[in-house]
């Protein structure tokens, strides 16, 4: 009986390996009629490996910026300092990450606040000559004065990017 068994399962084997051959065969094919050059040339003129190559050695080394952010002490806005890893972002998107982290522990005893609520995410953001446009989660609605916000973001982006005004979106409509 076990013997019946072993005989039928090695078919099936058999038949694994000749599917892989014939699938080898195929993509060997492919190459011989398509051709090797054009993948190989267009891969060449994307210069993909040295990008990979910038990238990989940016994480390896990890290297951070140090940006100010807008926050509210009792007395009015002032800037902090902020170290966040830059990891192939431009400032713009930094800053903003860095706002949206909110004051940390040690702000917090000393009165720091932030206007804008801990669960609100950056959607998006670009720039058009001295505004930029930032696209936040529905969670900014949430804020206890939305103005505050708002002044908070723009003298964070002014502070980082040199820009004058920045324009709250949210769900695709201008808010601010």
């Amino acid at each position: 009986m076990k013997n019946e068994k072993k005989r039928d399962e090695e078919p099936k084997r058999v038949r694994y390996q000749l599917v892989l051959f014939f699938c080898l065969i195929f993509i060997a094919s492919l190459f011989a009629v398509l051709g090797y050059r054009p993948f190989l040339s267009s891969y060449r003129a994307s210069n993909i490996e040295k990008h990979a190559e910038l990238y990989f050695a940016q994480l390896l080394s990890n290297p951070r910026e140090k940006l100010q952010v807008a926050l509210y002490s009792p007395s009015g806005p002032i800037l902090v300092d902020r170290e966040i890893e830059i990891l192939n972002r431009d400032t713009l998107h930094l800053a903003m990450e860095a706002l949206l982290e909110g004051p940390t522990e040690d702000e917090l005893k000393k009165g720091v606040i932030s206007y804008i609520p801990s669960a609100t995410s950056l959607i998006g953001i670009s720039q058009a000559v001295d505004t930029a446009f930032v696209a936040l989660s529905d969670d900014i609605l949430l804020s206890p004065d939305l103005e505050k916000a708002k002044e908070e973001i723009a003298i964070t982006l002014k502070s980082s990017n040199g820009l004058d005004k920045a324009v709250i979106i949210v769900d695709g409509e201008i808010v601010l």
